[in-house]
């Protein structure tokens, strides 16, 4: 047994069950792909196709839609259909060429990983994931940043099962921080976003860094911050120190609710005013405490999260990036909150312009 996973809860993992298997055959396909994805890069570049439309769309045909009336509890049955589903689209085209040997070779390669192989896999890519966040934190973040990610160690893995919607990643910190996969029910609507086997694949890499750069590296807890902008920042840094466009593909189209564009709106708008140094302020943030050295005081976080979206708002020709802060003052009394809005405003501002001026 590999010292990767020794003592490794694989918990749901092991289960027979059609939600876990179809987290399997999720990552027995995103791998075979992976593996020969430059041969398929080049033969659908002659289809004029792209690889994330190409994947998305085959991830429903070979996988989805036969797993879904798919029954048997038999991990190589599912893995047999699969297969079948593979080979049928080429046994249908009059005229097989280079796309179709790919198929061929991905359809030989789902070997049927076991759980232990697996979770050896996936803690692999986790622990990859985290050397990427290193470098995203050296590249953009500050003195502050770097000295607090060091202070920040290799979460192990654990595996849930029983979630009723798609499976997503949680943080658990202690004296060994833990990083839970949670299996979730991908067997839904199309609707979902987060559902779909490659799609599964494809985002389980930025989940870890997420869960790294939000939860292990930053002081702060509160969900606007770490489930929005810094969500912005990681989508931001992932994608610079990966250069994967497919998987930046599936992120995006992943995370694209009205939430998350509202979010970017403000982090975008900060970003370009502050010449593009607004990204190591939230970084410099996430890693403090919240004492202001340069000013003695402490800044209490929520009211500089409103003042970041008041900011927004004041300098748009009064056109509100988003309207959300506005139920955090008193409507009753305008010029009460006007006041108290300019003044928070002035405050972030100052915290904001002096991290800026960090080289």
């Amino acid at each position: 047994m590999s010292d990767l996973v020794q003592g490794m809860d694989l918990g749901g993992l092991e289960r027979p069950d059609l939600h876990v298997l179809f987290f399997r055959v999720s990552f027995d396909l995103g791998f075979a792909i992976e593996e020969y994805r430059p041969a398929l890069t080049t033969a659908l570049a002659l289809r004029n196709k792209s690889l994330f439309e190409f994947l998305r769309l085959r991830s429903r045909n070979w996988v989805d839609v036969h797993i879904e009336q798919f029954e048997d509890k038999d991990y190589q049955k599912h893995l047999e259909v699969i297969r079948a589903s593979i080979l049928a689209e080429k046994a249908g085209s009059p005229e097989p060429d280079g796309l179709f040997a790919v198929y061929d070779k991905i359809a030989k390669k789902l070997s049927g990983m076991e759980p232990l192989s697996l979770a050896e896999k996936l803690k692999c890519m986790c622990d990859e994931t985290r050397e990427l966040v290193t470098q995203a934190l050296e590249r953009f973040g500050g003195p502050r940043a770097v000295a607090g990610w060091q202070s920040c160690y290799p979460a192990s893995l654990v595996f849930r099962h029983g979630e009723r919607g798609p499976t997503y990643c949680s943080f658990k910190r202690g004296s060994a921080d833990v990083i839970t996969i949670h299996i979730g029910n991908h067997l839904g609507s199309d609707n979902d976003r987060k559902k779909g086997a490659l799609r599964t694949y494809y985002n389980m890499h930025f989940y870890f860094f997420h869960e790294y750069l939000s939860h292990s590296f930053s002081y702060w807890q509160e969900t606007e911050f770490v489930e929005g902008y810094l969500v912005w920042a990681a989508k931001k840094m992932h994608f610079y120190v990966n250069r994967d466009i497919v998987r930046r593909r599936f992120i995006e189209d992943t995370f694209d609710d009205d939430q998350a564009r509202r979010t970017e709106a403000v982090a975008d708008w900060f970003q370009a005013t502050t010449d593009d140094r607004f990204l190591k302020f939230l970084l410099e943030w996430a890693a403090d405490d919240g004492y202001q050295e340069d000013t003695r005081a402490w800044v209490p976080h929520a009211e500089t999260l409103w003042a970041l979206d008041c900011i927004s708002q004041m300098c748009t020709n009064g056109k509100p990036i988003t309207n959300d802060v506005c139920s955090a003052f008193d409507q009753t009394d305008a010029q009460a909150t006007r006041d108290k809005l300019r003044s928070i405003a002035q405050q972030a501002t100052g915290m904001l312009l002096h991290t800026s001026r960090l080289q």
